[in-house]
């Protein structure tokens, strides 16, 4: 299995001193089997964007002290792009930069609230984020249901058609989220996210989790399919589970790495054609070797 991937968007709906304010629960489970991933928050609330942003503040000072305690014990944090960003209200570029304020390092993952990208030019709202400085994205997903609505369980760049290139921005495309789930119904919803990461393993791909903070209690089919997902993957020696960023910068070396060994190849080849004999730097004799 390829690596695995876990994005997780904030979804605060009600106080900080309520029962949702249960990122301690999400860290705990996770801690507990030696994972890591990535939580995603908007610098964009309802107040100041659109009636369907979210109801939290991070620019308060206890957001900004858990960005910070999160990213120093392992964490990534991402943006959790505003309902309105593919308009460009506010631009990508602002989003980015307010959120580094807060979090006192630059943010490079994003994750689309409701997934809502341009509907006629999706790419063109991927290329304002890669422009803005971000790395990768996973908003290229299903609201309603489990599945690669990109065609691949595996990461893609994307591409640019004004310049004919890609590479700037890594899609790692969601493919099942807690609201694909039935809320109450522990067994079922567990079902469904094992039966996914069976599929997942048997293409070889990459499964990409969208879980939303504020639902540990509320929602017990949620949470205990969350649950029994880490028990799964900590104890598989046979898939890797990290931050999107982690997933993001392995796939791009080992892109590069591949390209190293196919113009070793090619050269290889071109010389035996000639009967030339010639030395190979000992990087590019490992390359050929793998």
């Amino acid at each position: 299995m390829r690596p695995t991937a876990r994005r997780r968007a904030w979804g605060y709906r009600r106080t900080a001193d309520s029962r949702c304010w249960d990122f301690a629960e999400f860290c705990a489970l996770e801690r507990g089997r030696g994972l890591r991933s990535a939580f995603n928050f908007a610098v964009v609330s309802r107040e100041k964007g659109h009636l369907n942003d979210v109801r939290y503040n991070a620019g308060q000072p206890k957001y900004r002290r858990l960005m910070r305690e999160l990213l120093a014990d392992g964490w990534e944090v991402g943006l959790h792009a505003a309902y309105l960003t593919a308009q460009g209200r506010p631009p990508a570029w602002l989003q980015y930069e307010r959120l580094a304020e807060w979090t006192g390092c630059q943010v490079r993952g994003v994750r689309h609230h409701y997934l809502q990208l341009q509907p006629d030019q999706p790419l063109a709202t991927l290329l304002a984020h890669a422009e803005a400085g971000a790395a990768d994205d996973s908003s290229m997903g299903f609201n309603d249901s489990p599945g690669f609505r990109a065609g691949t369980a595996l990461p893609f760049e994307v591409f640019d058609p004004r310049r004919g290139l890609t590479g700037e921005l890594l899609e790692l495309p969601m493919s099942i989220a807690d609201m694909h789930l039935p809320r109450d119904d522990e067994r079922a919803a567990t079902e469904c996210v094992l039966g996914h990461l069976a599929v997942v393993r048997e293409l070889g791909g990459l499964a990409v989790l969208n879980w939303h903070v504020g639902n540990w209690h509320p929602a017990r089919g949620w949470r205990e399919s969350y649950r029994a997902a880490c028990e799964l993957l900590a104890q598989d020696a046979g898939a890797w589970v990290a931050p999107p960023r982690r997933i993001a910068e392995w796939w791009r070396a080992r892109s590069t790495f591949l390209d190293e060994c196919s113009f070793v190849h090619r050269n290889l080849n071109e010389d035996m054609k000639l009967g030339i004999v010639r030395a190979v730097p000992a990087k590019s004799r490992t390359a050929v070797a793998c």
